[in-house]
């Protein structure tokens, strides 16, 4: 559990690090995003203005959960960075803006997989589903230990399989990151630090 759970760590480090630097990296492996990192990062792809931004984030989520741990700290940087990028128009001084996003819900649609497909499909499917549960369970086991609580890994198993079953009717798959529904290894660290809350604990 702490191997993979440190791994999974370094992962997440890596493929985050160029993002607060301005540019991408198109690699593949632990290995090529690291070697891809470093030469954007020496290559001169470095925008400015992204990483005082990423900087500045970064120090006032520090200090906010410090000073003011009650306060959602991560929710209060992306405020202030979305603001930060309209008042001094960032989008034209290199850092990459999300735009317009779509209004609305897709449609609902029938997805389109004829017998033909079923058995490429099926080994895929297996795969992920295999690598969902052990990353799912092994994730949830670790925050759940810290506060006492187990997991039930069938009701975690069946939350994510609905997930994906309605994600594959309102074209999940060609949406924005919707389908298949991951489960966002990265985000249960700052939804736990914040502390982030559903209305079901509130009420207990």
């Amino acid at each position: 559990m702490i191997g993979y759970l440190n791994g999974l760590a370094l992962t997440i480090l890596v493929g985050q690090l160029p993002k607060p630097c301005g540019f991408s990296v198109d690699a593949e492996g632990f290995g090529g995003e690291v070697a891809g990192f470093v030469r954007g990062l020496f290559g001169g792809a470095v925008v400015p203005a992204a990483l005082g931004v990423g900087a500045a984030g970064l120090v006032l989520i520090l200090v906010l959960q410090r000073a003011l741990p009650r306060v959602p700290a991560v929710l209060v940087v992306v405020v202030a960075s979305i603001a930060t990028a309209a008042v001094f128009g960032l989008g034209g001084r290199g850092v990459d803006l999300v735009g317009v996003l779509p209004q609305g819900f897709p449609p609902l649609t029938l997805p389109h997989v004829s017998l033909s497909d079923l058995a490429a499909l099926a080994a895929g499917a297996v795969g992920i589903a295999v690598v969902s549960l052990a990353d799912t369970i092994s994730t949830a086991s670790a925050f759940a230990a810290r506060a006492g609580r187990t997991v039930d890994g069938n009701r975690e198993m069946v939350g994510i399989g609905a997930a994906n079953l309605a994600a594959g009717f309102f074209q999940g798959s060609r949406s924005a990151r919707a389908a298949p529904v991951p489960p966002w290894r990265s985000r249960p660290a700052p939804a736990h630090s914040s502390p982030a809350w559903s209305g079901r604990q509130r009420s207990r």
